[in-house]
């Protein structure tokens, strides 16, 4: 049993490594684009927003309302979009890091304690869920570290914000140790997590992913959903 906790904190944080790796990403890219950042921009948010998509299709929604009352599962979906629309209301009303971090961190939280609490019964969704936050991540955390600014007077100007990133990848291992040591028994509130997440995910998405994924006079860029779907879905069919 501890072995299995290990290996879920492990593939919790295989899932969040990607949020400092799109920061990388972000470091690498800056200078070599040009004028095309703000076109990639637009793609990676598209590709983050369908591999989120994928998440509540694939994995969080039929999951969770295989473990709770029907109607349950309709009002934690409900819930969820309404408790993530509060959230994003009084983040908006702030300034700074703060909300960036705050909004990265929303939906990587609750797929991390729900991977844990997964790992214990059935390994394989658990995997296809660590890929899918993978996927999601890496674009996440490329698009919120494109909104700190760099750091003056040193010459290492991201090397804080870089590191900050690195830390929040092991949110992941911390929260997957809750899900497997407290929800893995409590199917009907693992359940809740998962249809409240999905609905809070599918707020974000409609709210903020899929309007920044638009690019004027450009059909590439919002393709880059079903690229990020396509992959969640890809992972899906070979676990299933």
């Amino acid at each position: 049993m501890q072995n299995d906790w290990i290996y879920a904190a492990l593939l919790a944080w295989g899932g969040g490594i990607s949020i400092p790796l799109g920061a990388l990403l972000f470091i690498f890219l800056r200078k070599r684009l040009g004028r095309e950042r703000t076109f990639f921009n637009h793609l990676m948010t598209a590709i983050g927003g369908g591999a989120l998509l994928s998440a509540v299709a694939l994995v969080l929604v039929p999951d969770g309302m295989e473990n709770q009352n029907q109607y349950v599962g309709v009002l934690s979906f409900v819930l969820g979009g309404t408790a993530f629309a509060g959230i994003d209301y009084f983040l908006s009303k702030s300034k700074g890091a703060g909300p960036q971090i705050v909004a990265m961190l929303s939906d990587f939280v609750p797929e991390a304690i729900a991977l844990g609490a997964i790992f214990l019964k059935d390994q394989a969704q658990a995997v296809l869920l660590a890929f899918i936050m993978f996927i999601q991540n890496l674009p996440e955390g490329y698009n919120a570290f494109a909104e700190f600014p760099p750091e003056k007077s040193t010459k290492t100007p991201y090397l804080r914000t870089t590191l900050l990133f690195l830390s929040m990848s092991f949110v992941g291992p911390i929260c997957a140790g809750l899900g497997a040591s407290v929800l893995a028994e409590s199917e009907t509130v693992l359940g809740f997590l998962m249809t409240f997440s999905g609905g809070g995910i599918t707020y974000l998405i409609f709210r903020d992913i899929a309007p920044a994924a638009k690019f004027k006079n450009s059909y590439v860029a919002p393709l880059g959903s079903i690229l990020g779907f396509a992959i969640g879905l890809l992972g899906w069919a070979l676990v299933n």
